[in-house]
């Protein structure tokens, strides 16, 4: 204890003459402005390099003050009492990891006996108290949930173009033929009809305004960014159309909602009614399998949305309870559905009285896809004033079914 007042009264002592030293200056300042106008630069660092340092010998002196308060509070058993365990929580933690019932134990005096804010330590959790210091790291990388899109593209034909539409001639009608004798009179049989398909292009585009400071400051490459964004919503856009487009001005059109007038009239895609009323039954898979001709089936492909690929899992024997279908449990054969492959497309209706929800065919004979013009992009730095740069991209893209008898849909009633 005798040590801690030792320290106190040096303090004191300290304290007293740098308060001398400082009126010395002060005098000194006061005198410069009545000769000079104004202090001089060297006086007037030296009175705030002095102000500092009584700032400090008042916060030493505070400490000291304190500590002698906290050994004086100690219990004869050598515990430190509430007070102290609070003060040394504040040293170690800072003062605002204090509870309230703890800063009630202690008390924040200047050396005239004036109550001050408790002071805390350099801590990140206070910006102003070290948290500015210590600053956030930001990942050139972009967290994206997955943007679904139907994958026709991967089952169709897909086929470039140099022009706006592409007409392709098509069979109406086969040839004839009869049997005949020896020597009957041949007459001529039914001769093959000739039509055409014709499909046509349609734009799309997409278009952002971006600041120059915004592509400047950007912790990634912003520009990349907004292009594979565009690159994205494209197929999102032009999956839905080729699924169930009405084809309007040279849009595409959806096999969902094809009209096309071939083998099958004005029918379109014959549809094929489930034997269940809003579900699906494993009898549907088989109907729509077999209703479809041989050459189309062994190269067909199951078009689905996810959902339904669930509710085809969950299918039971039921004699026994087992799964009907299990693909890919037992070998490491890709899944399929009566042995051919199916897609997920999320653009497909889910299973619902009068839904379309489940296609089956050989799509690439069945439906075409025509690229006029692959993604274009631009970067227009021009247009929109000093300040931003517009970005841009299109593309031209047609689709339409040009066989219908190569696809059959599953209609749920």
């Amino acid at each position: 204890m005798s040590n801690v007042l030792q320290e106190i009264k040096e303090g004191f002592e300290e304290l007293r003459s740098t308060w001398a030293e400082y009126q010395s200056k002060d005098a000194e300042r006061e005198a410069e402005i009545k000769q000079l106008g104004e202090a001089t630069a060297e006086t007037t660092e030296a009175i705030a390099r002095i102000d500092a340092k009584l700032d400090e010998k008042v916060d030493e002196l505070n400490v000291q003050m304190q500590k002698a308060k906290l050994d004086s509070d100690r219990p004869a058993d050598g515990e430190p009492s509430p007070a102290a365990q609070a003060w040394l929580k504040a040293v170690r933690l800072g003062a605002n990891k204090l509870t309230d019932e703890e800063r009630q134990l202690l008390t924040y005096t200047d050396g005239s006996g004036n109550m001050l804010e408790p002071r805390t330590s350099m801590v990140v959790a206070d910006d102003t108290e070290g948290g500015f210091l210590a600053p956030d790291e930001i990942v050139s990388e972009i967290i994206k949930g997955v943007v679904e899109f139907s994958p026709m593209r991967t089952i169709c034909r897909v086929r470039t173009t140099s022009r706006n539409s592409v007409k392709a001639p098509k069979r109406t009608q086969t040839a004839g033929a009869v049997w005949v004798g020896e020597a009957d009179t041949r007459s001529e049989t039914q001769n093959p009809k000739y039509g055409k398909e014709e499909l046509g292009t349609r734009e799309l585009h997409a278009l952002a305004d971006i600041s120059r400071q915004d592509l400047e400051d950007t912790a990634f490459n912003l520009e990349d960014e907004i292009y594979g964004e565009f690159g994205e919503q494209f197929g999102v856009s032009e999956g839905t159309a080729f699924v169930s487009g009405d084809g309007v001005d040279g849009k595409p059109e959806g096999f969902l909602t094809a009209a096309d007038t071939g083998y099958l009239g004005a029918n379109g895609i014959e549809t094929i009614t489930s034997v269940s009323n809003d579900a699906l039954h494993g009898d549907d898979f088989i109907n729509l399998f077999y209703g479809l001709k041989d050459a189309y089936a062994r190269n067909g492909t199951w078009v689905l949305r996810r959902a339904t690929v669930a509710a085809a899992r969950k299918l039971k024997d039921a004699v026994d309870g087992q799964y009907i279908w299990q693909p890919g449990l037992a070998t490491l054969a890709p899944a399929t559905i009566l042995g051919r492959p199916y897609v997920e497309a999320p653009d497909m209706p889910a299973v619902a009285n009068g839904a379309l929800a489940v296609a089956f065919g050989d799509w690439r004979r069945g439906y075409w896809i025509i690229d006029r013009i692959q993604i274009e992009t631009l970067r227009d730095p021009y247009t929109q004033g000093p300040g931003f740069v517009r970005f841009w991209a299109r593309k031209r893209v047609g689709g339409q079914t040009v066989l219908p008898e190569a696809l059959k849909l599953l209609e749920i009633q």
